[in-house]
């Protein structure tokens, strides 16, 4: 059985020839190439990580198309978006810290959170039983006797 290689994150130094590429102006195929990654890879990257110097155009083109090497960047009114490596691997670090930064887990926040989920969850229960009340009292009012429940004796018994 052949062992696929193992899947590895672009690195900083990955962005830095991603960038000289893109600035020489090759496609991302060539990029793929040079870099070992596949073209989809180096196409995700170029598109999610690119900085918008012209946030304020309306118009944007399709496509994979970084400003870095173009002629017509001075003059263009399409939104320019110009690929850094160091915002993009700073971009990276960011979301890869991010999930990270979730709710501690500290026993009194857990305590509070388990509180609040039984208070939501009794407020629910409540609603349901008062819709099943209101229905059984509905079905009642036909005529047929049957003894009285109170709906606080429903929610919270009487001990």
């Amino acid at each position: 059985m052949v062992d696929k290689p193992k899947r590895r994150r672009i690195g900083i130094s990955d962005r830095v020839r991603i960038q000289a590429a893109l600035e020489s102006g090759l496609p991302p195929s060539k990029i793929a190439e040079d870099t070992g990654f596949s073209k989809s890879a180096i196409c995700r990257e170029i598109t999610s990580r690119s900085t918008v110097k012209n946030p304020t155009a309306p118009r944007c083109r399709p496509g994979l198309y970084v400003c870095s090497k173009c002629t017509k960047r001075a003059y263009c009114r399409k939104r320019k978006l110009y690929y850094s490596y160091r915002s993009a691997d700073a971009d990276a670090a960011a979301k890869r810290r991010g999930p990270r930064k979730g709710l501690p887990t500290r026993t009194d926040r857990i305590l509070k959170l388990n509180y609040a989920s039984d208070k939501i969850g009794l407020f629910l229960m409540r609603v349901k039983l008062k819709q099943e009340f209101s229905c059984a009292r509905q079905a009642n009012s036909c005529g047929e006797k049957s003894e009285p429940k109170l709906f606080r004796d429903l929610v919270r018994p009487r001990q």
